[in-house]
């Protein structure tokens, strides 16, 4: 019925209607995609219209993603990207002050503006994963810093966190998507305490190392695919296990004559 009454809107030349259909396009899976393009063909070519006669950002948006989603050009995908901000910049703006893409995040509002329109989180997103592929990290992290600290999206959290080194910064963006439930952030934030716990300059005690080893456990439990946990789980495992091993045979005598037990490193599964 939503779907009847979004093309009878677009039928209508109700330009949103025909942006909505697009994004309900691109959001199928490969195997539905051909199916449910041949029924919006008209709606596309009403969007190609659209996409001629009006500077609209939304569409431009959309068709960098169609251009993705056809296994196209990057580069021409980018340019899409490119001009939908440009053409969302605000009118007050100067482009010139700025040699990249992105305007420079607010840092002294600390909840996330509105879009400037619908679809600006995906467009950042998309651009900064094609320049990630044209090893330009410097860009990616500017266009993934809006999705994040502009647009607070959990996405751009993760991606801007993993063009980081494990630390303070990296570890704020990871909590930020995990709160919002993203599951990789969970995934990244259980390794990352992993590989502290097993650093051998680790500031803490046994204890602190145990604690650390205990929330990273916590951590990749969330993550709802089991297959997936279980991948992260040996590797938890095999991470900190290394360590004690490791120290064991280092320092045995730390070891000797001793009650103290190794740390617990059995991650276990939600199985």
């Amino acid at each position: 019925m939503a779907l009847h009454m979004l093309m009878t809107a677009s039928s209508l030349g109700y330009t949103p209607s025909t942006l909505s259909l697009m994004n309900t396009l691109l959001s199928q899976r490969p195997s539905s995609f051909s199916k449910t393009r041949a029924r919006l063909r008209d709606v596309e070519s009403r969007f190609k219209r659209l996409l001629r006669t009006e500077n609209n950002p939304d569409a431009m948006t959309l068709q960098g993603r169609l251009i993705l989603k056809e296994g196209g050009s990057s580069l021409e995908a980018l340019n899409y990207f490119n001009r939908a901000i440009e053409a969302g910049r605000p009118k007050s703006s100067n482009p010139s002050s700025s040699s990249s893409n992105e305007p420079s995040p607010s840092s002294s509002s600390p909840r996330p503006r509105p879009p400037r329109w619908t679809f600006e989180g995906s467009c950042y997103l998309n651009r900064g994963s094609i320049l990630l592929q044209q090893r330009k990290p410097d860009q990616a992290a500017a266009a993934f810093r809006v999705a994040a600290l502009e647009l607070g999206l959990a996405e751009g959290y993760v991606q801007l966190a993993k063009l980081l080194p494990p630390a303070e910064e990296r570890e704020t963006y990871l909590m930020s998507a995990a709160q919002a439930g993203h599951v990789e952030a969970c995934r990244l934030l259980a390794l990352d305490l992993a590989r502290r716990a097993s650093d051998a300059s680790f500031p803490g005690g046994d204890g602190d190392r145990a604690y650390a080893v205990s929330m990273a456990r916590e951590w990749v439990q969330i993550d709802p695919d089991v297959g997936q946990e279980d991948g992260v789980v040996a590797e938890l495992e095999e991470r900190v296990g290394k360590w004690w091993a490791d120290k064991e045979r280092h320092h045995p005598e730390e070891h000797r004559n001793t009650d103290r037990k190794p740390l617990h490193v059995n991650f276990g599964s939600k199985k």
